[in-house]
């Protein structure tokens, strides 16, 4: 029971210890709002997130080289997803996301100059499930061991 207690309390105080804010409808600043809630694009680590949430790897971890510059990664997803979700290992720097959907839509997150640590960040919260045909990310390497993996919330 306490450790249900001390559970609940870190997951209501968490979003707000890291500036997370309510979803707002798009406007300046704010990415396209997505199944009702907008993207809060790498807020903060989802370290407590457990069961199919937390992702499945889409495709194989890639290395990012520190010193090399900025980097285009275009992944093709071709699945349906609830979530995207960036894995970081390393320090990386991000400069953008986009993804596009089934119907079309492509949704661009301005994420210029944006520094993660190790963890599982959100990226995005497509509601109950949509098609999600690609995914490209503009990062650097901060650090050596520096990479990047795209999850599916499933």
């Amino acid at each position: 029971m306490a450790r249900r207690l001390v559970f609940l309390i870190v997951l209501l105080t968490v979003p707000l210890l890291c500036g997370a804010r309510p979803a707002r409808a798009a406007g300046p600043g704010y990415p396209r709002a997505i199944g009702g809630i907008a993207p809060r694009a790498l807020r903060a680590p989802l370290a407590l997130l457990a069961g199919s949430l937390a992702g499945r790897p889409h495709d194989d971890f890639t290395a990012l080289e520190s010193g090399r510059g900025r980097r285009v990664l275009q992944l093709e997803v071709e699945e349906t997803a609830v979530a995207l979700l960036l894995e970081v290992r390393g320090s990386v720097e991000f400069e953008r996301i986009d993804f596009a959907l089934g119907d079309g839509g492509v949704t661009s997150i301005d994420a210029f100059g944006a520094v993660r640590g190790p963890g599982l960040y959100e990226v995005a919260r497509l509601g109950s499930g949509r098609h999600v045909r690609w995914v490209r990310i503009v990062a650097r390497a901060r650090s050596r061991d520096a990479g990047l993996g795209l999850r599916l919330g499933v």
